[in-house]
């Protein structure tokens, strides 16, 4: 059986199916897949291809999107939420339009930082804490203020946890965000620094500037892999995993493993013009026979790159 890669990269979207691989698009910072459409967050906006990648179009404020600036994006059988600085933006219609949702709606704050989408209920960190909707992002409840004020780079949620990273660890809550318990260091993490995440099952798989650090027991304790490991490098910029595949996006390219993360094989990225890095901000991997591989919000903030806070961001 085949599978499709989808990496979004600082030079575009790299796709990958067999021996054939291209660069699509421009340089994006996230992707989502679902079925034969693809969502890429850029730098201005996002990308959608309806066609599995042939065309793109471009949707900005001119859409409906609440800002040009775009932090993160989900989709779900609800819809496609993107995170950006005046809003979460939500679309039915494929990315065709827009409506923007704001404090106004219940959302602790304007600036969304990242968004993770399941059935009806979406999860939104803003710069004023965790914001939780039931009716597929028409009306919020707050939550968790500290999470949002600690900048969140990225969230997942499952039937029992809700996981987000902050500057200061992985911070996991079992009550539906009302309280959460931070992870560092101490408990296994390579650093505190994390960049990606990607919750299967109980497995935890989160990218710090210190390698890979992989939890079995929904993010308890975690043990931490490496270069020594065959990661192409110890700085993980995204991150995937189905099963026993796992894959990690680096500087300069990305590594797969097919046995759950205890070792790696690595691929170097190369692009058209010399002396160019190809950043591997975050990855997508689909199987043939699949239905749709809907991605979940894992990285966010350009991928960990260039993250900065200034005045009431």
């Amino acid at each position: 059986m085949s599978s499709t890669y989808y990496l979004a990269c600082n030079v575009g979207l790299y796709v990958k199916t067999g021996a054939s691989a291209s660069y699509e698009a421009s340089g994006c910072n996230q992707v989502a897949v679902s079925g034969q459409t693809i969502y890429l967050l850029t730098s201005s906006g996002i990308l959608v291809s309806p066609d599995g990648g042939s065309t793109f179009a471009s949707k900005t404020t001119s859409n409906g999107l609440g800002s040009n600036t775009c932090y993160s994006l989900a989709v779900s059988d609800a819809g496609l939420f993107v995170a950006t600085a005046s809003g979460l933006s939500l679309s039915t219609n494929g990315g065709s339009s827009f409506t923007n949702k704001n404090y106004s709606n219940g959302l602790a704050s304007n600036v969304c930082y990242s968004v993770f989408a399941l059935g009806s209920n979406v999860y939104v960190v803003t710069y004023g804490g965790l914001s939780v909707s039931t009716d597929g992002g028409a009306t919020f409840a707050k939550k968790n203020a500290i999470v949002g004020k600690s900048v969140a780079r990225g969230i997942f949620v499952t039937a029992s946890k809700i996981y987000v990273l902050t500057a200061s660890g992985l911070a996991i809550s079992s009550d539906g965000g009302v309280t959460f318990s931070t992870k560092t260091t101490s408990d296994g993490l390579g650093s505190s620094t994390c960049y990606c995440l990607y919750v299967d099952g109980s497995n935890v798989y989160v990218g710090t500037s210190a390698g890979l650090s992989i939890s079995n027991d929904e993010g308890a304790t975690f043990t931490s892999k490496t270069t020594a490991n065959g990661l192409g490098s110890s700085s993980i910029m995204g991150v995937f995993a189905d099963g026993e595949k796992v894959y990690a996006g680096y500087i300069g390219g990305y590594s797969s493993s097919t046995d759950g993360g205890q070792t790696f094989t690595s691929t170097t990225l190369t692009y058209a013009f010399a002396g160019t890095t190809v950043i591997a901000k975050d990855i997508v991997v689909v199987s043939d026979g699949s239905s749709s591989s809907m991605r979940k919000s894992s990285s966010a903030l350009d991928g960990g790159f260039n993250l900065s806070l200034s005045g009431g961001f």
